[in-house]
């Protein structure tokens, strides 16, 4: 499944039937493919938006509810990575608001940054200190590459990626930078050297950046706000984020080439051999004497699966998919692998065990990162293999007709 991350302002948007499809048809078109998990950051949107009325956060928490479902993220500071928790927005809401973890860490970093940070005098006086042309810190496409320019030849003589880490440990006297407190810093940074600033209060922009980051795990990032698409676009760049940010007009477009009907499409297209290997990266692997190639996938085979390697044989070829990522760890939810699994027993049939669907077994399995999965056989054609081991991997064994063409 699909994992679409909206933003406060695509939520409010659709409790308030201000787009082109209602919250209803929304959800029962796109739920066939997406989830669409919340975080304790739209939480705190709640409480800034609703001025601490408790009336209009409970009724929008039932509108988290009622888009979300239990499928919540949250982020393991120990662990340093997002993780996947199950429960409504009403209980996570009162046991972050009981145990006083919600706005705290909000309070300080107001505390010790905010009202420095977005005055226009503030920033305008760092531009001159280090250099910076306001003009082209405003161009989206060259603002890194310029920032790595000239702030080499400052007294402060480092890139922009140092530059991230010395503020943050500068300001919040911490030493060490989990992956969370990394990225938000990256966002802050931006603007704190003047790109795409905003009038808002400095809590909004922290909120943003915490949105960004547990976006950033996600498949997309749906938000109407510009100048956070103008961010989130480099940051995901330079960062090497595979997650698409899009308005909400852009989303109903591009998910729509997720359907399932695409991937039957697919699944056939690999049976008929219709690939080109010219279009694949040929690998080179020591100890391996079959020919290997690789090809990320645009769109996601069953919205997991972003890679696929080829081996190629005589007899046969071997179709591995594969989940990759490179700023967060792939995460899941129990969902995903129930889902898949439907989903391939609608493609290919009963497997051959007689496991059928998804069950507690499986998810213990998969809990403790060793799941054999489920396999089909049809030895005039395929051998399928769908497995867990802290990866998922789908594997197809293509048979007979074997005629890729490198060519």
């Amino acid at each position: 499944m699909l994992k679409t991350y909206l933003d406060w302002n695509i939520i409010a948007d659709l409790r308030d039937n201000r787009l082109s499809i209602s919250l209803e048809n929304f959800l029962e078109k796109y739920r066939i493919h997406s989830l669409f998990p919340y975080s304790n950051v739209h939480f705190q949107d709640l409480y800034n938006r609703g001025k601490r009325d408790e009336s209009k956060i409970q009724t929008d928490l039932g509108i988290i509810d009622e888009i979300a479902k239990t499928f919540y993220l949250a982020y393991d500071e120990k662990e340093d990575k997002v993780i996947t928790q199950y429960g409504s927005a009403f209980e996570y809401y009162e046991h972050y608001k009981a145990e006083g973890l919600v706005f705290t860490l909000l309070e300080t970093f107001i505390d010790t940054l905010g009202n420095l940070i977005l005055t226009k005098g503030y920033i305008r006086k760092g531009q001159e200190i280090l250099g910076l042309d306001p003009k082209i810190v405003n161009n989206e496409k060259d603002v890194i590459e310029y920032f790595n320019s000239v702030l080499p030849n400052t007294e402060f003589k480092k890139g922009f990626f140092d530059f991230i880490e010395f503020t943050y440990k500068e300001y919040f006297n911490k030493e060490k930078l989990t992956t969370h407190d990394y990225f938000v810093s990256a966002y802050l940074n931006l603007h704190i050297l003047g790109f795409q600033t905003e009038k808002l209060p400095f809590k909004n922009i922290l909120n943003d950046a915490s949105h960004l980051f547990f976006g950033s795990a996600c498949d997309y990032f749906i938000t109407h706000d510009k100048k956070l698409l103008k961010k989130a676009r480099i940051l995901f760049e330079v960062f090497s984020i595979e997650c698409k940010i899009l308005t909400f007009e852009e989303f109903l477009v591009d998910s729509d080439k997720h359907m399932l009907i695409k991937n039957v499409d697919f699944l056939e297209s690999i049976g008929a051999n219709e690939w080109k290997l010219n279009l694949f990266e040929k690998l080179e692997i020591e100890g391996i004497g079959k020919p290997i190639y690789r090809k990320s996938l645009q769109p996601k085979l069953f919205g997991l699966f972003n890679e696929v390697k080829i081996i190629k044989s005589k007899n046969h070829h071997i179709y591995i998919f594969m989940v990759e990522k490179k700023f967060h760890e792939f995460f899941y939810y129990g969902y995903d692998f129930k889902t898949l699994i439907e989903w391939l027993i609608h493609f290919f049939g009963d497997d051959d065990d007689g496991l059928g669907v998804y069950n507690e077994d499986d998810q213990k399995m998969v809990e403790n990162k060793f799941w054999n999965g489920r396999n089909w056989s049809f030895f005039s054609k395929y051998i399928v293999n769908l497995k867990f081991y802290g990866k998922l991997i789908l594997q197809i064994a293509v048979y007979n007709n074997c005629a890729l063409e490198e060519d």
